[in-house]
């Protein structure tokens, strides 16, 4: 155990020291206290603790008072020693931290890992030795003393009304930090390779020099004493690692901290922290609170002035700087002209059935709510069918609009919720929507990853993509864990680059294709309808991209989907950006997206559009989808009006056969093989120009048919095929 524990902590100690010696004199990170495996064996650490009075072996005049050690008025003519008592403050690997006061001039050492037999002054050992404007690490050899490593001139030194001192060590290696004791600002580093002593006693030097120095806090993590574990199993314990009610002693992620206050404490704040309050909430119990984004050296300075800490983590969800999601979370759907309000808030899987729940009943003659699928934590994945007849399955083409494949990106849920709106609201008053909802069926599907959507708004700023599968399947599900959905459908499943098998990567792609409810649910009804066209939504690329992004993948030629995605291009408006959604045809390679797997499969005409922004404000947002309503708009007039092939493949006597259907001047390069639907032999084919197509029909048991059609617009065709 020690020796495991002491690997582990050299490893952390030499990317510590890198760090270290690369970073400038301000400090972003800060080896905090730690009260629950710091043993303090003087002073105290925080405001509100007792003082511990410490048992030492002393050489020279020391009085201590509240904390606090001095040198007391009597004049010493040399060195004066205070070592805390064999056997209590020992540390071999660990950590050794002290807190002491220049006075009117500094003149002594922090000693740890020393040996004395009865007379201190043969001390052996090291020692963290300071004088007027400098550091230095010092080796006692029965009394003599040898510096054993290069000086660190500090010109603030004598200024600093208290300093800092966290020593770390592991074997030979010696690390040693020095801070500002009132804004951690870190005043020096040393480090060394030592091989000499290896455990023992701590405690403080005086020289002789020294005038009105103070010595406080003094504490050990001594690693030969195993730190306390969290209860359960699994890898980390089954327990909540992270959030604002997480278990006592779990640690947040990384350097930042978002810290909460009473809204009273703000005043009290050094400036520079007041200029983190990010956020002004209320808690559960109605009180005022303020939410501080700081560094592991601003919380610490917090601790250390006392201030009142209502909870801290690295970890809050997005609801805590969002007021209005706050404010319109648990509300019913705001009404508004034909429709609702759907620019209040970013919004959650609740509130989105409520939204597509009102429609539906506003507009029963025009719209169907159909339950896809549900999560791996059970929450439906809900879609609204847009049709003339929308409970009948109807011989028309059909329409995709999608978005939330991934957690974070709030502004893809609202474009196709916009299309939905802008369609009912607008039909029966717009010739053009209605042609679409009579002509067409159209399936929005505002939320398909909705564990990921509720981590992200509800627990966990890290819920950046994936779904919420646990996959280490320790009975808890963190933001890192999940699967990427747009990662896990099958064509090109498990190639790189464009996926990860690393179960922690933000593009990990799943255990095998479809493996999620979630994508198993939208390839069900892909599977099923066989669109015509679909468009995936997603945030901040401000591109329309085309299939494949697989990579070595060729789309067909010639490439009817960028031909239309050019005329998309050219009906979105300039975004809030000031830039326009640009149509790619080489984006970043890709695999196992939804567009990639519908057009290889279906002949989809399939489009991911990521929009101008991530998550704006609710200004910018309005902005957005205005400007990329034309863009989706386009989109269907191009499947309304053509130029399409459409038709259906049935047998004499009527029954529809899942014939492949190919258009000979379309020609297929990546090994296609695009069918008619099982439901009813119905297949559509958008097409780059007017003219004339050759369109041919096979399937198992029966004779080839050829068709000759001169497509103009919207063109039908039926194939009959008889028996082999």
């Amino acid at each position: 155990m020690i020796r495991s524990l002491s690997r582990t902590l050299g490893a952390v100690i030499a990317a510590v020291a890198c760090w270290l010696w690369a970073s400038a004199a301000a400090a972003s990170g800060f080896a905090d206290f730690d009260a629950d495996r710091e043993t303090i064996l003087h002073g105290r650490a925080l405001p509100k603790q007792a003082p511990v009075a410490g048992e030492a072996d002393v050489v020279g005049p020391w009085t201590e008072q509240d904390g606090q050690l001095d040198l007391g008025t009597e004049e010493a003519t040399g060195n004066r020693f205070w070592l805390v008592k064999a056997g209590v403050g020992d540390v071999a690997d660990g950590l050794v931290r002290a807190r002491l006061k220049p006075g009117k001039r500094i003149d002594g050492s922090v000693i740890f890992r020393a040996q004395a037999g009865i007379d201190l002054k043969e001390l052996s050992g090291y020692a963290l030795a300071f004088d007027v404007d400098s550091a230095r690490l010092m080796r006692w050899d029965k009394g003599t003393v040898l510096p054993i490593g290069p000086e660190a001139e500090i010109p603030r030194l004598q200024r600093a009304s208290s300093i800092e001192v966290v020593i770390y060590l592991v074997g030979p290696q010696i690390i040693a930090t020095v801070y500002d004791g009132d804004t951690f600002d870190r005043l020096a580093s040393l480090a060394i390779h030592e091989t000499t002593y290896t455990d023992g006693r701590v405690g403080f030097r005086a020289g002789k020099k020294a005038e009105a120095m103070q010595f406080g806090l003094l504490s050990v993590m001594d690693t030969r004493t195993p730190a306390p574990k969290p209860k359960g199993s699994g890898r980390y314990g089954a327990v909540k690692r992270y959030g604002l009610d997480a278990d006592p002693g779990t640690t947040p992620f990384g350097n930042t901290r978002f810290v909460f206050v009473p809204e009273s404490a703000v005043g009290s704040l050094p400036r520079e922290l007041r200029k983190g309050v990010e956020a002004r909430l209320r808690g559960d119990d109605g009180a005022k609170q303020a939410v501080v984004f700081t560094d592991t050296v601003g919380f610490e300075r917090m601790k250390r002035m006392g201030i009142e800490v209502l909870a801290v983590d690295s970890n809050v969800p997005w609801k805590t700087f969002d007021p209005a999601y706050r404010k319109y979370a648990a509300k019913a759907p705001v009404a508004s002209g034909r429709g609702f309000r759907l620019d209040l808030s970013y919004k959650n899987v609740e509130m989105v059935e409520a939204l597509l729940r009102g429609y539906q009943a506003k507009y029963p003659d025009i719209s169907t709510m159909v339950e896809l699928g549900r999560s791996h934590q059970g929450r439906p994945i809900w879609a609204l069918k847009i049709s003339d007849n929308p409970e009948a399955d109807e011989p028309e083409p059909a329409v995709l609009l999608n978005g939330s494949h991934h957690a974070s990106e709030l502004l893809s849920v609202e474009y196709p919720l916009d299309a939905a709106a802008h369609l009912l609201e607008n039909y029966g008053r717009d010739r053009q929507v209605k042609r679409w909802v009579d002509d067409l069926e159209i399936w929005v599907v505002p939320m398909v990853n909705p564990d990921g959507n509720w981590m992200f708004l509800e627990e966990s700023r890290f819920a950046s993509r994936k779904n919420g599968r646990d996959t280490n399947l320790d009975g808890f599900y963190d933001p890192f864990e999940g699967i990427d959905l747009n990662r896990n459908y099958p064509l090109g499943w498990g190639q790189t680059p464009g996926s990860s098998g690393v179960t922690g990567s933000k593009y990990y792609r799943g255990p095998h294709p479809l493996s999620e409810p979630e994508s198993w649910a939208m390839a069900s009804l892909a599977d099923r309808l066989h669109f015509a066209a679909a468009i995936s939504f997603h945030t901040v690329g401000n591109a329309i991209f085309l299939p494949y992004t697989v990579a070595d993948t060729e789309p067909p030629s010639p490439n009817v989907p960028f031909i239309i995605a050019k005329q998309m291009e050219e009906a979105g408006l300039e975004q809030p950006n000031k830039r326009f959604i640009k149509a790619r045809a080489n984006g970043y390679p890709v695999s196992g997206s939804d567009q990639d797997w519908l057009m290889h499969a279906f002949g989809t005409v399939a489009y991911i559009v990521e929009g101008s922004h991530h998550n704006p404000s609710l200004e910018v947002r309005a902005r957005a989808i205005a400007a990329t309503r034309p863009v989706w708009q386009t989109l269907l007039t191009r499947v309304h009006s053509g130029p399409r092939i459409s038709g259906h493949v049935r047998t004499a006597d009527g029954t529809p056969i899942e014939a492949v259907v190919r258009v000979e001047q379309i020609q297929l390069r990546a090994g296609e093989r695009w069918t008619a639907r099982a439901r009813d032999g119905r297949f559509d084919r958008l097409v780059a120009t007017p003219g004339r197509y050759t369109i041919e029909a096979k399937a198992p048991g029966y004779a080839p048919a050829t068709v000759e059609v001169k497509v103009r617009g919207a063109t039908s065709v039926d194939i009959t095929l008889d028996a082999a």
